[in-house]
Formats: C-alpha cells, structure tokens, sequence
C-alpha cells in the first residue's frame, strides 16, 4: 500500500517492474520517476532560457555603457581645447579622487591634457617665432 497526497494506492510486483495502481489504472513506478525527471529538466530549461535572455540583456547593457563612457572621455578631452580647459581638469582630477574612473582612465585624460598644453605652448612659439 502506498498513499501519495493523501490517496492510497497499491503496488504490485511482477517481475522487475512495480505497478501502482488505484483500481483505475495501472502506472510503473519507472513511469512516475520519468515524468518527475522530465518536468525537472523542462524547468532547468526554462531557467537556462530565462538566464541566457538575462545575459544578453546584461551584455547589451555594458556595451551601450562602454560607448557611453567613451563618449564622455571624448568630450572630456574635447573640452581641454577650449577655454574651460582648467575647469575640466579639475573636474578629471574629482572624478579620479571619488573613485569614478579608473586610474588608467585618469592618466589618459591627464596624458592628454598635458599633450594640449603643450600642443599650445608651441603653437603660441611658432606664432611668434614667424617673421616677414
């Protein structure tokens, strides 16, 4: 006798194979355990489909952050070739010290800092330094 959600059934042996049956209908035990596998593995699936559409989404996300990001450094070092070029190194240097961007990214926006300081410095020379 065997009672599964509160129904009794019985089982019967014959041969290798145990039947249970509720006087309605007989199900090998084999069966039982198949089906409880199968409806496992639709569930890990579903799962799997479900995390790899969340992949993606996460993957879509970094890559729209990356163009992003580059596309502040640009207007960062765009901003070193205007007047405003002193406000915007210090602002690098806020945002080095409060840990937003990484040092890598700091020494190459303080790298082209210098580059346009001295880009000017010897523009400005070569301006004067020309005589008719």
């Amino acid at each position: 006798r065997i009672i599964i959600k509160g129904k009794t059934f019985l089982a019967f042996n014959y041969s290798n194979d145990i039947y249970i049956s509720n006087l309605s209908n007989k199900i090998k035990l084999v069966e039982l355990e198949n089906d409880k596998l199968n409806k496992k593995v639709k569930r890990q699936e579903n799962q799997i489909d479900e995390l790899k559409t969340e992949n993606s989404m996460l993957r879509d996300l970094v890559d729209r952050l990356k163009m992003r990001f580059k596309r502040l450094k640009k207007l960062i070092k765009d901003k070193f070739f205007t007047k405003h070029k002193e406000k915007y190194n210090e602002f690098t240097d806020d945002l080095f010290r409060k840990d937003i961007i990484s040092r890598d990214t700091f020494m190459e926006l303080k790298n082209e800092y210098i580059n346009v300081k001295d880009y000017k410095k010897h523009k400005q020379k070569d301006d004067f330094d020309i005589s008719i």
